[in-house]
């Protein structure tokens, strides 16, 4: 604090200018600032696709029965998702709603089988696909 009292009146004056002009700066900018709402990707599909709940059973199609642990692919956009069966073949998987999306069924000892489905037209409904054993 003496370093202060030394500056000439000139150099005070221009530190005190410059003090009062960041804290206006601080009450007055930085809270505008931090109150804006974020900025948004023009690409953000996140709020604005809407996801459909998508129910497939596989079978095996000799005996009819269910087959667990089938990996299943569903392919749309991005990175496919991959659900397995449960014990009664069943899978339920929330993609985003788009036109054709490709579904790949595979487990060993059963040829590897691939379908289209369009979400668009035939949205809710449970879907049975059949593997054949190899």
């Amino acid at each position: 604090m003496q370093r202060i009292k030394d500056w000439p009146v000139f150099v005070k004056i221009c530190f005190g200018i410059i003090i009062s002009a960041l804290s206006y700066a601080g009450i007055t900018v930085i809270p505008q600032i931090v109150t804006q709402a974020p900025i948004q990707s023009e690409n953000s599909e996140s709020e604005t696709t809407e996801l459909i709940n998508v129910e497939i059973i596989v079978l095996d199609s000799g005996e009819n029965l269910p087959i667990q642990d089938v990996e299943v692919r569903v392919v749309s956009t991005g990175g496919p998702e991959v659900r397995r069966t449960n014990t009664d073949g069943f899978v339920q998987i929330e993609i985003p709603t788009r036109d054709d999306v490709g579904i790949t069924l595979a487990k060993d000892g059963f040829q590897t089988s691939r379908h289209s489905i369009n979400l668009k037209n035939d949205p809710n409904r449970t879907r049975e696909y059949y593997l054949v054993k190899e």
